[in-house]
Formats: structure tokens, sequence, C-alpha cells
């Protein structure tokens, strides 16, 4: 019997998180939960972080680990490490875990 490993989806961020159009992310999100497997969130072009987008991602990461979908959100530049910091979702365990611990 052979095991199939899940697929990783990976979902790219755009640059500017504040102006950038929130349904589009939201529905690539719900996308992610959907298909199931491995969720990589790419944040390496983020330059500008709104409290919208932070609060889709915070959404998004607890409900793949209620469903126990491994996510990862890597290529964290300081813009977003500010945001988090500054909110307070730094110290959020399912984010911290997503942004941290990948598995």
């Amino acid at each position: 019997m052979s095991t199939t490993k899940p697929a990783t989806r990976t979902i790219e961020l755009p640059p500017d998180l504040i102006v950038h159009e929130p349904e589009s992310l939201r529905q690539d999100l719900l996308e992610a939960l959907a298909a199931g497997g491995r969720v990589t969130i790419d944040a390496s072009e983020v330059h500008r972080v709104g409290i919208v987008a932070l609060q889709l991602l915070l959404a998004f990461v607890r409900e793949a680990r209620q469903k126990g979908l491994s996510v990862e959100i890597a290529g964290i530049r300081k813009e977003l490490e500010v945001a988090l910091r500054c909110t307070g979702l730094d110290r959020d365990p399912d984010l911290a875990r997503a942004v941290a611990d990948p598995r």
C-alpha cells in the first residue's frame, strides 16, 4: 500500500496588503482550506501590511490548525514582523507556530 503525501499549496502574498483587495486573498485562503494538505504562505514580497490582512491570516491559520492542516508562513520581511508585533499577534500561539515552526 503506497502512502501519498499531501500536496503543498503555496499562496503568494502581494507586496501591499493595505490597498490590496482582501476578497482575493480571502478566496485564496478558503480554497487552500478546502483543498487540504500543506499550505505555505509566501510573505517574501510584503512591504506594507494592513489590519484586515492580518485578521485574514490569523483566521486562516486558526481554521487550518483546527482541521489538522500544516501551515507555514515563509519569507517574513521586517514590515510584516513589525506589524505582527505592534498588533500583539506575534504572541498568538497558532500564528507564532506557523511563522516559527513549520511542519
